[in-house]
């Protein structure tokens, strides 16, 4: 169930607001994967509330927004008993800032993220929500071709050590990724993509780590 509102101010300025309630019943994997499922998980319950204001000028955009999340019964795995349990109240909230451009063959947008995720029964920050995150995203698109570059940055957030399953750092983490493609045929489009063009060693979850530079192309 989710609920919304806009108003209009003119100059280019919005301003939005959304109340959000939800339910998210366990998997099959939380309650009976081997070792680790607990049939007696609840399900999760959630509310959530998000304010925002946007603006424009010219070609340029301009969003700003804060959140809050409640959950209750938030299904996380316990490094004590090495099962799933219920964590009876977790919180999430933060601030998201957005800046693009548009003019041309030519467009950009850059995201960033605030988030606080906390555990209020232990408070201890939730696991792998990083503090800090940007986004950045830009294309190109001169005649027949279009081109697009993708860069993600998450800062450090709190994991488990897959050695001890003690609670450690996750180190921040920088991806770029390119890609290009032909849109000059009637019937097919060549394209060559590149995946974390700078090699960066990275884990989005400590003990898997994510995959070196790759190629693609078809």
């Amino acid at each position: 169930l989710r609920a919304g509102l806009v108003q209009s101010f003119g100059a280019g300025w919005r301003a939005r607001a959304s109340y959000g309630e939800a339910f998210r019943a366990p998997t099959l994997g939380e309650l009976f994967f081997p070792f680790s499922g607990n049939p007696n998980l609840r399900p999760e319950e959630g509310r959530s509330a998000e304010i925002g204001l946007e603006k424009s000028v010219g070609n340029w955009r301009f969003d700003l927004a804060a959140f809050e999340n409640r959950q209750r019964d938030l299904i996380d795995f316990d490094l004590v008993t090495f099962t799933n349990i219920n964590i009876s109240r977790a919180r999430s909230r933060g601030a998201e800032l957005g800046v693009s451009y548009r003019r041309g063959i030519g467009s950009v947008r850059l995201d960033g993220a605030y988030l606080e995720a906390e555990n209020l029964d232990t408070g201890l920050r939730l696991l792998r929500r990083p503090e800090q995150s940007v986004n950045l995203f830009a294309t190109l698109a001169p005649r027949e071709w279009s081109f697009a570059l993708t860069g993600r940055y998450v800062g450090e957030r709190p994991d488990v050590d897959p050695i001890t399953f003690a609670r450690s750092e996750n180190p921040s983490s920088l991806r770029v990724d390119l890609a290009a493609r032909y849109n000059g045929f009637s019937r097919i489009q060549p394209f060559a993509r590149v995946e974390n063009v700078a090699d960066r060693r990275y884990a989005e979850a400590l003990g898997f780590p994510a995959s070196e530079r790759t190629f693609f192309g078809g």
